[in-house]
Protein backbone atom coordinates (compact mmCIF):
# COMPACT_ATOMS: atom_id res chain seq x y z
CA UNK A 1 0.00 0.00 0.00
CA UNK A 2 0.78 3.31 -0.77
CA UNK A 3 0.30 5.63 1.67
CA UNK A 4 1.09 9.19 1.34
CA UNK A 5 2.35 11.59 4.59
CA UNK A 6 0.16 14.02 5.00
CA UNK A 7 0.93 17.12 3.14
CA UNK A 8 2.03 19.85 5.41
CA UNK A 9 -0.13 23.28 5.32
CA UNK A 10 2.16 26.06 4.13
CA UNK A 11 1.51 29.14 6.81
CA UNK A 12 1.94 32.98 6.25
CA UNK A 13 4.93 32.68 8.27
CA UNK A 14 6.33 30.11 6.33
CA UNK A 15 5.37 32.18 3.44
CA UNK A 16 7.30 35.07 4.80
CA UNK A 17 9.96 33.27 5.58
CA UNK A 18 10.40 31.73 1.52
CA UNK A 19 10.10 35.38 0.23
CA UNK A 20 12.73 37.06 2.40
CA UNK A 21 15.05 33.96 1.46
CA UNK A 22 14.61 34.73 -2.18
CA UNK A 23 15.52 38.91 -1.48
CA UNK A 24 18.21 38.05 0.27
CA UNK A 25 19.93 35.85 -2.51
CA UNK A 26 18.49 38.45 -4.98
CA UNK A 27 19.94 40.90 -3.09
CA UNK A 28 23.51 39.28 -2.66
CA UNK A 29 23.38 38.78 -6.49
CA UNK A 30 22.84 42.62 -7.00
CA UNK A 31 25.55 43.51 -4.30
CA UNK A 32 27.86 41.54 -6.82
CA UNK A 33 26.39 43.32 -9.91
CA UNK A 34 27.07 46.69 -8.53
CA UNK A 35 30.68 45.86 -7.49
CA UNK A 36 31.46 44.87 -11.08
CA UNK A 37 29.73 48.56 -12.24
CA UNK A 38 32.02 50.03 -9.76
CA UNK A 39 34.84 48.22 -11.21
CA UNK A 40 34.07 48.64 -14.54
CA UNK A 41 33.71 52.52 -13.93
CA UNK A 42 36.44 52.81 -12.57
CA UNK A 43 38.18 51.55 -15.81
CA UNK A 44 36.09 53.91 -17.91
CA UNK A 45 37.48 56.63 -15.43
CA UNK A 46 41.32 55.13 -16.25
CA UNK A 47 40.34 55.43 -20.09
CA UNK A 48 39.01 58.50 -20.32
CA UNK A 49 42.15 60.20 -18.68
CA UNK A 50 44.12 57.98 -20.91
CA UNK A 51 41.91 59.27 -23.95
CA UNK A 52 42.47 62.77 -22.69
CA UNK A 53 46.33 62.46 -23.03
CA UNK A 54 46.01 60.81 -26.54
CA UNK A 55 43.85 63.97 -27.73
CA UNK A 56 46.80 66.73 -25.84
CA UNK A 57 49.19 64.71 -27.18
CA UNK A 58 47.63 64.83 -30.67
CA UNK A 59 47.29 68.30 -30.61
CA UNK A 60 50.65 69.28 -29.43
CA UNK A 61 52.26 67.04 -32.18
CA UNK A 62 50.22 68.68 -35.40
CA UNK A 63 51.19 71.86 -33.96
CA UNK A 64 54.72 71.21 -33.82
CA UNK A 65 54.08 69.71 -37.82
CA UNK A 66 52.08 72.89 -38.42
CA UNK A 67 54.56 74.88 -36.97
CA UNK A 68 57.76 72.69 -39.27
CA UNK A 69 55.87 74.51 -42.56
CA UNK A 70 56.99 77.89 -41.32
CA UNK A 71 60.47 76.79 -40.49
CA UNK A 72 61.53 75.20 -44.01
CA UNK A 73 60.64 75.93 -47.60
CA UNK A 74 58.35 73.05 -49.11
CA UNK A 75 60.19 70.87 -51.93
CA UNK A 76 58.77 72.27 -54.69
CA UNK A 77 60.20 75.90 -53.79
CA UNK A 78 63.86 73.66 -52.85
CA UNK A 79 63.71 72.12 -56.14
CA UNK A 80 62.53 75.66 -57.87
CA UNK A 81 65.87 77.34 -56.07
CA UNK A 82 68.03 74.19 -57.10
CA UNK A 83 67.30 74.69 -60.64
CA UNK A 84 67.56 78.37 -61.14
CA UNK A 85 71.21 78.08 -59.07
CA UNK A 86 72.39 75.32 -61.52
CA UNK A 87 71.70 77.53 -64.21
CA UNK A 88 73.52 80.24 -62.61
CA UNK A 89 76.10 77.80 -62.55
CA UNK A 90 76.40 76.87 -65.44
CA UNK A 91 76.48 80.59 -67.23
CA UNK A 92 79.17 81.44 -64.82
CA UNK A 93 81.27 78.66 -66.16
CA UNK A 94 80.96 79.47 -69.42
CA UNK A 95 81.65 83.01 -69.03
CA UNK A 96 84.26 81.86 -67.07
CA UNK A 97 85.42 79.17 -68.82
CA UNK A 98 85.73 76.70 -65.60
Amino acid sequence: MNKKAPKKQTTLDDLAIMVAHGFERIENRFTGVDEKFDQIDSRFDKLEKRLEDVEEITKATRRDVLNLGERFISRYEFDTLSIRVNKLESKTKNKTGK
